[in-house]
């Protein structure tokens, strides 16, 4: 229901389950400001729901597919000539996809963790 509901453009979208409830109301922003693919947060979920929902010891593995529906335009070899290109420029890295970073660390870590048991 926020998505597309960006600072400077628009005030941020209250959800509520029971909108007679003025304690849950909450107040949303577009998720590319904080994350515009979660796949952090959903590996940080999937992990906690196992350890400390289901007492396990570790998370049992899971399959995740990713599709970037706004690759980046971001052309290194283009340096920005006006104001426009300039906030297009700063538009792609400040809700640009992060994801290739998280699943980069995440396959790090996870190869530190199997070293260690060895």
């Amino acid at each position: 229901m926020a998505s597309g509901t960006i600072p400077e453009l628009y005030e941020p979208k209250e959800i509520c389950s029971d909108p007679n409830n003025e304690i849950c109301k909450h107040k949303f922003w577009d998720g590319g400001l904080l994350s515009n693919t979660p796949l952090k947060e959903l590996l940080e979920a999937h992990r906690d729901y196992w350890v400390n929902v289901e007492n396990k010891e570790e998370a049992p593995d899971l399959e995740v597919y990713i599709v970037n529906v706004h690759p980046s335009t971001i052309d290194l070899n283009n340096i920005p000539k006006d104001y426009d290109e300039v906030k297009d420029r700063n538009n792609d890295i400040l809700y640009g996809d992060r994801a290739y970073k998280y699943q980069y660390d995440s396959s790090l870590v996870t190869d530190y963790i199997d070293i260690i048991k060895i």
